[in-house]
């Protein structure tokens, strides 16, 4: 799948999550990092990361310990229990999400997409057709897990319902693959 210029990958392993990075002119902005801290640092290839998370689970920002991280202040006030079950974890620094990113030739909304934790966002690029979209939604349909601690099924499904009504044209979610949305797809 191609990506628009400036958008750049880097898959997550195993538990890890995606982290998408969009270079612009004050360094690298990253929506999740994952876990691999050494395959996140060769990334940046030297930039300054800029990270918004798309909820505060542990896999989604491991690799970027030491950064400075946005998240929506649902999940900042609940992170201890958001990452119950993740053992020895310790807080990084965090700092609330604003509701819109403005980053070279990008803007990111921040859509409010509780289910999975309570503070789970989206970020929606309107221009290049992008949506970011965490554990909210993945390929094929499938949703993030409501069963973690802080997760809500009923919060999920409006979520969902949130997202459907949404023009994209590429999902971008947390884990797996991206996938293309169909034209047929859309409301």
């Amino acid at each position: 799948m191609k990506l628009p210029k400036g958008v750049r990958l880097l898959e997550g392993q195993g538990l890890s999550s995606n982290a998408y990075l969009l270079d612009g002119p004050e360094g690298v902005l990253c929506i999740d990092a994952g876990t691999d801290a050494n395959a996140f640092k060769r990334a940046l290839k030297g930039a300054k990361p800029h990270l918004l998370l798309t909820h505060g689970h542990a896999d989604h920002w491991l690799a970027a310990t030491k950064e400075k991280m946005w998240l929506h202040a649902a999940d900042v006030k609940r992170f201890s229990d958001i990452n119950a079950i993740f053992q020895g974890v310790a807080t990084p620094s965090l700092s609330k999400l604003p509701k819109k990113i403005k980053w070279g030739s990008f803007v990111l909304e921040v859509l409010e997409t509780p289910g999975h934790t309570p503070g789970s966002v989206c970020f929606l690029e309107r221009t290049h057709g992008l949506l970011f979209s965490g554990d909210t939604l993945f390929a094929r349909g499938c949703h993030g897990r409501t069963d973690f601690p802080c997760g809500n099924h009923e919060d999920m499904q409006a979520s969902l319902e949130l997202i459907e009504s949404l023009d994209y044209d590429l999902l971008l979610p947390g884990h797996d693959e991206i996938e293309e949305r169909q034209q047929t797809e859309r409301a």
